[in-house]
């Protein structure tokens, strides 16, 4: 299908590590991935996301699009963002 993946873990620099992720963290990545490939997309284990709350998956997925969104913003394409 000519689909190629790029894992990236968030975090600042190299020697990240991923984990302890929070929705302002993977939307702030989202955001600065967005320019750099066709489509952006997240996998994580929200057994330990930070500050979830009682928010369902769904809940923090709707939250996670729309603060990427908001940091976009004048070039928003919604299928390019899958969280």
């Amino acid at each position: 299908m000519g689909i190629t993946t790029t894992p990236i873990l968030p975090g600042r620099g190299r020697g990240a590590r991923g984990g302890n992720v929070s929705v302002d963290s993977i939307a702030r990545e989202m955001a600065r991935l967005y320019w750099s490939f066709d489509i952006v997309t997240s996998l994580v284990d929200y057994y330990g996301f930070r500050g979830k709350g009682a928010r369902t998956v769904e809940e923090l997925e709707e939250c996670l699009t729309e603060q990427t969104r908001h940091r976009i913003s004048h070039s928003w394409d919604s299928r390019k963002v899958l969280p």
